[in-house]
């Protein structure tokens, strides 16, 4: 019995000299995650692949190109008034994408999602008005790698940034919340 009692009391030691070993690894990454976020407009924050020929973007340089505004969101979200970049000029920087290409957007957390060719060129997604009802946008919608939501920046948002995907319009829709990718990284043409 004694000799289960000191095994049992290593392994509860054990347990809680491992417990105080991943608190403090999870207090180092949030650290990071918070001194990357806090020099986002210096750092590298979207890197753009087409096969060979790559582009990065520090926020700044992101803030720098020509902008569009407008607003968008889901129906969990709401609508919020954006600004950002046409993912369409980010792509065309590295040589576009042609038909029968999609992307992939690699955003933190080791999130991907894919999208058709259809889907970043004419923004062949789902619009609800905001009760929920599908709709046809009589402008077409623009899919945008959005820094500013509602007047502030998302470079200090450790959700939400410091860039996020979104597709925005001048009209006032929603689409389905899986096309809003929170922080994203990286954009690839993939053939």
């Amino acid at each position: 019995m004694k000799k289960k009692v000191i095994w049992l009391g290593l392994g509860l030691l054990t347990a809680a000299a491992m417990l105080l070993a991943s608190c403090g690894t999870s207090s180092e990454t949030t650290s990071m995650t918070t001194t990357s976020t806090g020099t986002s407009t210096t750092g590298v924050v979207l890197t753009v692949t087409n096969g060979s020929t790559t582009k990065t973007y520090t926020l700044a340089e992101l803030q720098a190109l020509q902008s569009i505004t407008g607003k968008g969101g889901t129906l969990i979200s709401g609508l919020s008034s954006c600004q950002g970049v046409a993912v369409m000029d980010l792509l065309n920087a590295v040589g576009g994408i042609s038909s029968g290409e999609s992307i992939i957007i690699n955003a933190a957390h080791s999130y991907t999602k894919t999208l058709t060719y259809d889907q970043v060129v004419n923004s062949n997604f789902n619009y609800y008005d905001v009760n929920g009802n599908t709709i046809t946008p009589t402008v077409k919608p623009v899919l945008t790698a959005i820094y500013f939501e509602n007047g502030f920046s998302l470079s200090t948002d450790t959700v939400h940034g410091p860039v996020q995907l979104g597709i925005i319009s001048d009209q006032n829709l929603a689409t389905d919340a899986g096309f809003w990718l929170d922080n994203i990284k990286e954009i690839d043409i993939i053939h």
